[in-house]
């Protein structure tokens, strides 16, 4: 995706799929009914532009932000499975900035977990609830503000009312985390 590129009220658009790679240079997508881009297995890369919705911005498989800007008003704006902010604002005005979570996946009656991952380098990151809630959280620059909790090691899955323990870790060597009214880390394992 170019500078000039734009892509307005895309209702689920849906871009990547089956371990599919796009980027995104410039331009901008926008969606104000539900999820601007979703991707299954693919991975999806923002070196610039803006991307906005009223709900997730971002959803499924790996994202990397190298830069540009991605918003969502309820969040959470960045919903995948493994996150890389380097540079770049990642915003949630209402809701959580970026959420990765471990997944349960039943493989011939057997349960599988994936392990989600949300590694901060740089950037810009703020959210209403939480800046970031995930199960595995490195943390090595950047700014992460939250007016809840800023950061929610998440090491805990629900399905099917049942609840699952995932192994869960929190490393932060840099950066600036604040909370406007709670605490910066809080972990729920």
């Amino acid at each position: 995706i170019n500078d000039g590129v734009k892509i307005h009220n895309a209702n689920d658009l849906y871009a990547v799929n089956n371990n599919g790679l796009i980027t995104m240079i410039g331009g901008e997508i926008s969606d104000t009914k539900d999820q601007a881009l979703i991707h299954n297995k693919g991975t999806f890369l923002a070196n610039g532009g803006t991307i906005s919705s009223k709900n997730v911005a971002i959803e499924g498989g790996s994202v990397t932000v190298d830069g540009g800007e991605v918003t969502s008003s309820n969040g959470p704006t960045i919903s995948g499975y493994d996150v890389t902010v380097n540079s770049g604002e990642v915003t949630s005005t209402e809701g959580t900035a970026i959420y990765s979570d471990g997944k349960i996946v039943n493989e011939s009656g057997r349960i599988v977990t994936y392990q989600g991952t949300i590694t901060v380098n740089g950037g810009t990151i703020s959210g209403n609830t939480y800046a970031i809630d995930s199960n595995h959280i490195n943390i090595t620059g950047g700014t992460i503000t939250s007016n809840d909790v800023a950061i929610k090691d998440n090491s805990v899955v629900y399905s099917q009312n049942t609840s699952y323990h995932i192994d869960g870790s929190t490393n932060i060597t840099g950066g600036t985390i604040t909370s406007t009214n709670n605490a910066v880390v809080s972990d729920i394992s």
